[in-house]
């Protein structure tokens, strides 16, 4: 449906990734997890020791909520609300622009009715997380995507 908004308001898209999203998050103090130590890593004397973790890793049950929790602080920080009937969707108006931020893990697509504001945008994620910009969307799923308007057409 995004799709569909912004091709007929000849929006721009663009897509973000989020580096090592999880680790971005610290673990809880009321969540301790502890692991054993990887092989390859194993302390010489300390083979029974464990790990206690301070960030959240990929794979545990918790990760991707606590990198949610991150997410929603930074965009609500810089004027973004969480959209109710859907989480992952967060939404800006302002007098100059409208944009909306899709998230999915760890990459975020933005659409933004003006091309300065997907710049301004990116600015100020990139001031909380380490980002890799990805430019304008080409394709969805490994399917490539043209948008052709056709105003004033029928």
């Amino acid at each position: 449906m995004l799709l569909a908004i912004a091709a007929t308001l000849d929006w721009e898209i663009h897509v973000i990734d989020i580096d090592s999203a999880f680790l971005n998050r610290k673990m809880p103090e009321d969540q301790t997890v502890y692991l054993s130590q990887p092989p390859g890593y194993v302390a010489e004397g300390k083979e029974d020791f464990v790990w206690k973790l301070s960030k959240a890793l990929y794979g545990l049950k918790q990760s991707g909520h606590l990198w949610y929790q991150k997410l929603k602080g930074i965009l609500e920080l810089i004027g973004f609300l969480a959209c109710k009937s859907d989480p992952c969707i967060f939404i800006q108006f302002s007098s100059a622009a409208t944009s909306i931020i899709s998230s999915h893990v760890d990459n975020l697509r933005l659409y933004c009715s003006l091309k300065v504001e997907v710049q301004l945008l990116k600015s100020q994620i990139c001031k909380h997380v380490s980002i890799k910009d990805l430019g304008e969307i080409q394709s969805i799923l490994g399917i490539e995507e043209h948008f052709t308007l056709s105003h004033g057409l029928g």
